[in-house]
């Protein structure tokens, strides 16, 4: 009897481990992480900020560009481009997701660091994501690793090479 519970407790404890590493190591579409579908798209938003080494007044310079389309048909210049860049993006999610009892609340880093911040509305429903260069997204209050940095350098490229510049 005794070894019959070890052998189904052994057997247990496996596909909790085959479960959580299949869960941690499958890549996820930011489709279905947001919980929308990106052919119903009416618009996007994608907000790029840089933190340069130069100060005035003893502050650090942000440089932003805005890539905002709101209200718009998917017929506009940079509508299918950018959503495109949005499916290509794959994430893994973080083991944190599971451990920490409490949610985070953004991303912070000190030194500089590149953030993209982006949203897509599909008729009333809409959801928001921001990632880093250093390889973090996160979905409300969840933390997920890109799993090719080449995602972000796309998006970033095309945020920055399409949009309006803005020092603040």
């Amino acid at each position: 009897m005794h070894k019959k519970r070890n052998l189904i407790l052994t057997i247990l404890i496996a596909a909790l481990l085959i479960g959580l590493l299949v869960w941690r190591l499958t890549p996820r579409s930011l489709e279905s992480l947001t919980g929308l579908d990106f052919d119903q798209a009416n618009s996007f938003q994608a907000f790029s900020r840089t933190t340069l080494f130069e100060f005035e007044n003893g502050e650090p310079i942000f440089v932003s560009h805005e890539l905002n389309y709101q209200d718009t048909t998917p017929g506009t210049e940079h509508f299918a481009p950018m959503l495109g860049l949005f499916r290509d993006v794959k994430v893994r999610p973080s083991l944190t997701n599971l451990l920490r009892p409490w949610l985070i609340s953004g991303l912070s880093w000190t030194g500089p660091v590149d953030f993209l911040t982006c949203g897509v509305s599909c008729g009333s429903d809409g959801n928001m994501f921001e990632m880093t260069d250093r390889g973090e997204l996160t979905i409300g209050r969840h933390l997920y690793f890109i799993t090719d940095e080449e995602q972000f350098s796309a998006l970033w490229e095309y945020v920055t090479t399409h949009a309006a510049e803005t020092r603040s």
